[in-house]
């Protein structure tokens, strides 16, 4: 006779647990990778695109100077759905270009040309914003400036530049930063861009070798009278040598003075050292703690 059938019930074991602990693992992976499918379908309705017209149509109304190109324009090349984002065309020839608007874009106006290396900086950028320049070393003309700044995200402007409430108000409110060629900014209307939450960089400490060099090139120049031997060269006055003909003063062993004694009147003092100077006297609203260092005198 066959023998019964036993039917045990035992504990859960080593192999259960671990299976319980994989369907974990599993579950939690399967949440993260849905979690990143929907990340990555985000960004990609954020990226740039570029629209062509289907079948190599053009659009009936093309603008001729990159206006904003509305779905109207696009009937027959996309959709409304695919036309959500406003697009710009320009027409090249027989060809028609399609780039981000400024509403995509965060569009930047450089008020005069730059050097290469701010220009580079720029274009490293592409992929976020576009950027207009004035390509000229002349500044830019006020009626260009108040039109050209016209739904600028940022502004790199020029000390020769006025930014005041009317240009923040052509600019309007997609303004959010203003930076300067300059150290300083008085052409800035700096009340109404805090009111406005515009934030402002600006070149601080950059200018002031190159402003303490150019004054200790002055003061030689006065001293030793250089324009005047220039000037005689140039009029064909230069003769023999005379004894006291132009002569000057020479720093050695003089007494210079110095009108403040910041960051430019410091570097002034160390340049003029080494020539010799005797004292150095210098004027300002209170004692400066680093005169001990070029010996200054209050």
């Amino acid at each position: 006779m066959p023998k019964p059938l036993t039917v045990t019930h035992s504990k859960p074991g080593k192999q259960d647990k671990e299976n319980t602990v994989c369907q974990k693992i599993c579950t939690k992976k399967e949440k993260k990778e849905e979690e990143k499918e929907k990340e990555e379908k985000e960004e990609e309705k954020e990226k740039p695109w570029s629209a062509k017209p289907s079948h190599g149509c053009l659009p009936t109304s093309i603008p001729d100077s990159g206006e904003e190109l509305t779905e109207a324009a696009l009937e027959g090349g996309r959709t409304r759905e695919e036309t959500e984002t406003p697009v710009q065309g320009r027409r090249v020839g027989s060809c028609l270009f399609f780039t981000m608007s400024a509403q995509a874009l965060l569009k930047v106006f450089v008020t005069r040309r730059i050097p290469q290396e701010g220009m580079e900086l720029l274009q490293k950028a592409a992929a976020k914003c576009t950027v207009s320049v004035w390509d000229s070393d002349e500044p830019v003309p006020r009626v260009e400036l108040l039109k050209r700044v016209e739904g600028a995200h940022g502004l790199l402007c020029m000390l020769s530049d006025r930014i005041d409430a009317e240009v923040l108000d052509a600019a309007g409110p997609n303004l959010k930063v203003i930076s300067t060629l300059s150290v300083g900014f008085d052409h800035l209307a700096i009340d109404e861009i805090k009111k406005r939450g515009i934030r402002v960089g600006y070149t601080p400490d950059v200018l002031t070798d190159a402003t303490a060099e150019l004054t200790v090139a002055l003061l030689l120049a006065t001293a030793r009278r250089l324009p005047e031997g220039i000037q005689e060269v140039k009029s064909g006055g230069w003769s023999s040598w005379k004894p006291l003909w132009l002569c000057g003063y020479g720093l050695s062993g003089s007494t210079v003075g110095v009108i403040g004694l910041g960051r430019i009147g410091l570097a002034i003092a160390r340049r003029l050292k080494p020539f010799g100077v005797k004292r150095l006297l210098y004027y300002g609203r209170q004692p400066k703690p680093q005169a001990q260092e070029v010996d200054g005198e209050y």
